[in-house]
Parts: structure tokens; sequence; C-alpha cells
């Protein structure tokens, strides 16, 4: 997996998973992960930390090490193809309940809470998802091994479930601190991305761009000398925003385009790093207020079932962008796109007043702005 030839790997898992006992396909189709989330979301909507600590422990060791290659699936299914993670995060789930309790069951139980926030619409589920994330959490803290599966997790626990609620800029250090955990544990591959996430958080939460430019410059070099391939592409897509803004590139690395990223992440059936390839290309145009050519790009990429995190940010630069090309061309399909972000993000906004209040505001402003209500887009913009 470290180059990135996720299939390979995921095809290996299920083999030693079968031989296991446990048969599981790659070929999933929405209506079955929605399916799969309604039966886990049943199950784990009252959940406490005294139900999972009651559990006995998870003894065979069949199961122990069907465990192990399912917390392996969840993992390369986040980066490839993330509608077999709610597939495999419940299988954990449903083990877990079934023969006991282990270290991994964590993972399961994170992986199954980060598959209901990522695939489902509503606001309970959302913090459903959130309120399961805080039992994980808790349940890593009294684990012996807390560093190994800090590291592990930082993906779908920090940088998701706790990052969309909690306040975006006391995360920031935490991405440090999971880097710092994943090296005390050996774990390079998370070390390299939980120090990516640090980079990104670090960007979208403003901290000196030239002085971060250094930091993702080591990050890929880690991921170079580490050999995680998949973790050196996502940090040159990082280091693209900044050149981006700052216009100083690197002398220490070489980064490769956003063309020859998208044709990488193609390639290598990467979701991951087609993701954030997307979100910083549509960031540049939107600090450019290049409007015409951010509504393109989204169109060339459209919105996925998953991936929530991403949704917040296109719903913010697509209103923005929308709204604009609407007042100037008075189209009614941009009017539309914007009025739709407006919207969302006022759902957002009742899952975290921290991180979307200000976005939602200024997606209004921008809306009462083009019915023509000045006073009332002034009060939103302030």
């Amino acid at each position: 997996a470290s180059s990135s030839k996720y299939k390979e790997a995921m095809n290996n898992c299920l083999s030693v998973l079968s031989y296991l006992g446990e048969e599981l396909s790659l070929d999933v189709n929405l209506p079955l992960v929605q399916s799969e989330l309604a039966v886990i979301q049943t199950t784990l909507a009252t959940i406490t930390i005294e139900q999972v600590k009651n559990l006995p422990p998870m003894t065979d060791k069949s199961k122990l090490n069907a465990m192990k290659f399912l917390s392996m699936l969840c993992m390369y299914s986040i980066i490839s193809k993330p509608m077999l993670v709610p597939i495999f995060s419940c299988r954990m789930v449903r083990l877990t309940i079934e023969h006991g309790f282990c270290d991994s069951s964590i993972i399961g139980l994170t992986t199954a809470a980060y598959g209901l926030f990522t695939f489902t619409e509503d606001i309970h589920t959302a913090k459903l998802s959130y309120r399961i994330g805080k039992v994980c959490d808790s349940l890593i803290e009294q684990s012996p091994n807390r560093h190994a599966l800090r590291a592990r997790l930082c993906r779908e626990l920090d940088s998701t479930l706790k990052a969309t609620v909690e306040p975006n800029q006391s995360m920031v250090p935490v991405f440090h601190d999971r880097y710092n955990c994943a090296m005390l544990a050996g774990d390079v591959e998370c070390a390299v991305l939980c120090l990516s996430t640090y980079c990104v958080a670090s960007f979208y939460t403003g901290t000196n761009l030239i002085s971060l430019s250094k930091t993702m410059e080591s990050c890929i070099e880690q991921a170079t000398k580490y050999q995680q391939i998949n973790a050196i592409h996502v940090g040159m897509t990082n280091f693209l925003g900044c050149i981006h803004l700052t216009g100083k590139s690197s002398d220490k690395v070489v980064i490769k385009s956003y063309e020859e990223l998208e044709e990488i992440g193609e390639n290598t059936n990467s979701n991951l790093l087609l993701w954030r390839n997307l979100l910083s290309q549509m960031g540049n145009y939107y600090y450019d207020r290049n409007w015409i050519e951010l509504m393109n790009l989204s169109k060339k990429r459209p919105p996925t079932k998953h991936n929530r995190i991403l949704v917040t940010g296109r719903t913010l630069y697509e209103g923005v962008a929308s709204l604009n090309l609407a007042r100037h061309t008075h189209q009614p399909n941009w009017r539309k796109i914007g009025e739709d972000a407006v919207e969302k993000m006022m759902k957002w906004e009742k899952v975290s007043r921290w991180n979307y209040e200000s976005i939602s505001k200024l997606l209004q402003a921008e809306l009462h702005y083009l019915n023509g209500n000045i006073e009332l887009a002034e009060v939103d913009y302030k």
C-alpha cells in the first residue's frame, strides 16, 4: 500500500480474511452501504464507554486476526474506495459484539462513526457520529496502545469527526501531537499522514505561509524517505496552494503540477489525492476571484455521495462563485447553485457554529446582495 497499489493490497487482505472465515467483496453499491449504516446506527445509537468496557475480551485468535486485516482494509478503503468503509467497519463492530473487545474494536467503532458521518445527510446523524467518536476518544486514552491508536485514527477521529465540530484552530496542535504519537509507535505511514494533515489545517487557519512552506517541504522529504508514495503526492498538492499565494516554490523538493497529480490519482485510484488536488485548485481560483474557472473545475468533478468534509469546502467556494456569477450574468442557474449552497451551509452551522457560522453568514450576505437587500447584506458581512 505504501507504493499506492491499494487494490492489490485490498485483494490480499480479502484472501486472508476468507481463510479466516470472513467472506467479503469489493463490489458494493450505495443502497447496500446505506442499509449497513442504518443497522449500525441503531446498534450504536445509545453506546456508552461503560457498555464497551463491559464486553468480554476477544480471545478467538482467528477473530483477532480478522480484526487486524479488516482494520487495514478500512485504512486502504478511505484512500481508494470510500464506499467500502462502512462495510468493513460494520463487520468489525459486529465481530466485537459477538466475540468481545480488543484494541481493533476501537478502530472499528471509530471508522463506523466516520462512515455514518460521511455517507448520511441529516444533522442528527452527524451529531451521533461525533458522540460515538468521543466514546472512542475515551477508550483510546485508557488503552496501553494509545499512541498507536491515536496515530492510526487521526484521519477518522481527529481530522473528520472532531475537526468538523470542534474549533478548527484548536485542532492544529492535535495533529502535530498525532505525528509525534505515530513516530513513538514506529508507524511511519500514519506519521507522514498526520504531518500532512497538520499542514492542511495550518494552511486553512492562517499560519504564516513562508514558515508553513518549510514544514510542507519536510513532510514531502519524510514521505520520500519512508517511500510513502501517496503521502508524497498529497503533500505536493498541499504545497501548490502555498506556492500560488506566496509565489515562492521549493529549492529542496520537486513539485509536480496539478495536472500531473490528477493523472497519478486516477492511475493509482487514490480518492484522497484526487479530492485534495481538487480542493487546492478550487481554493486558488477562489482567492483569485476567478469564478468561471472555479465552476468549470467543479463541473469536471461533481460531488460524490461521501466525504462531507470536502462538501463543506466546495459549498463555500461554489456558493460564493455562483452568487457572484448570478449577480454579473443574471443567469438563473447560478442563482440556484448559490441558494443551494446557502441552505447547505445553514445546516452545517447547526453542527458547529464555531466552524461554519461565519461561512454561512458570508453566503447569506452574498445572496442578500444579489437580491438587492443591501442593509441585510451589510449585517451578515459583519
